[in-house]
């Protein structure tokens, strides 16, 4: 009833300015609303984004990329000057440094220290490569075998079988639903980076990137996957589907050589120009087998990425040749 003895203009101006606080309060809530909104969105990502981590356990949790430098030189495979034998359960203890590129020597103390033992059985001899030795050269050299066995038209079937026959070959299981940490190989073969079939020895299986392979995380511990994935019928060690970066360095700056200080049974390279068809090369880069596979492939942007990865090296050759010839074929 006050508001009968207000002015009729004054009454207008009070609304006025009620409808301005109202206004002024929506804006607020707005604006709150939309730094919640970021806010859960921000929360949602980072959640994700640790679950694709765990997710790949293993997978080297790889950040960023890195340029194509350097071209490599073929390293020397002649097993009469890099591999030598030593008696089941030798233990070298110690730094080891590269005094020649074949002869490696092992030195007591030293931060860098590396341990290498074998889970070979007793009675066997071990080999040990000079220049890398966390291989476990028995291993490998099945690896190899199984690689070779394969014929093109396995290897130019379904993508899905074509990558199971991959694991088998490296002396991986296929343990597509594992928990993380736990051998999970979904990843393996199947994007332009977790490529590198490396087998290595027991204890180096172990060992952490301290910071030598750029674009990896610090720390990334494999080897409890490595020991749960591998089949352990190829010999002493363990396989894991390593990470290529670095691999166009001289010599390579990837996970196998640097972490694990091994060398790679075989690499998966995609081959140019239109990257349907991958090759299988040795650390050396030579030719060990290949395929054009059908179905559901890594993307073509992420095969393109892979060959890119490998320009410039010894890994290249193979692959632009074996890419040319099947051009040739699919023009015919």
């Amino acid at each position: 009833h006050h508001t009968k003895i207000i002015p009729h203009y004054m009454r207008r101006a009070f609304r006025r300015r009620d409808l301005g606080v109202h206004a002024e309060t929506a804006a607020w809530c707005s604006k709150r609303g939309l730094q919640l909104v970021f806010l859960i969105a921000l929360a949602f990502l980072v959640c994700a984004s640790e679950r694709g981590d765990r997710k790949v356990q293993g997978s080297d949790v790889c950040h960023g990329f890195t340029r194509a430098v350097d071209r490599c030189q073929p390293l020397n495979l002649s097993p009469s000057s890099t591999v030598t034998r030593v008696p089941s359960g030798t233990r070298l203890k110690g730094s080891l440094h590269r005094t020649n590129p074949q002869i490696l020597t092992a030195s007591g103390g030293g931060t860098a220290g590396m341990s290498l033992t074998t889970n070979a059985k007793p009675g066997d001899d071990l080999e040990i490569d000079k220049e890398y030795p966390g291989t476990a050269v028995k291993r490998l050299r099945a690896v190899v075998e199984r690689t070779k066995s394969l014929t093109n038209e396995q290897l130019s079937d379904d993508w899905t079988k074509v990558r199971k026959l991959l694991l088998w070959a490296a002396g991986l299981k296929d343990l597509p639903d594992a928990e993380p940490g736990m051998g999970y190989t979904g990843h393996s073969f199947n994007d332009w980076n977790h490529v590198d079939a490396c087998t290595m020895l027991g204890d180096v299986s172990h060992n952490e990137n301290k910071g030598e392979v750029k674009g990896i995380a610090i720390g990334n511990q494999l080897g409890p996957g490595i020991k749960i994935a591998s089949i352990e019928e190829l010999g002493p060690g363990g396989t894991w589907s390593t990470c290529m970066m670095g691999c166009n360095r001289d010599p390579p700056q990837d996970v196998a050589h640097i972490q694990f200080k091994s060398r790679v049974a075989f690499k998966l390279v995609w081959c140019p120009p239109d990257f349907s068809t991958f090759v299988l090369v040795d650390d050396g880069g030579g030719y060990l087998n290949h395929g054009t596979p059908s179905g559901s492939m890594p993307h073509k942007m992420e095969r393109a990425y892979n060959f890119k990865m490998v320009e410039g090296s010894k890994y290249e050759k193979e692959a632009i040749r074996i890419g040319q010839e099947a051009a040739k074929t699919r023009e015919a």
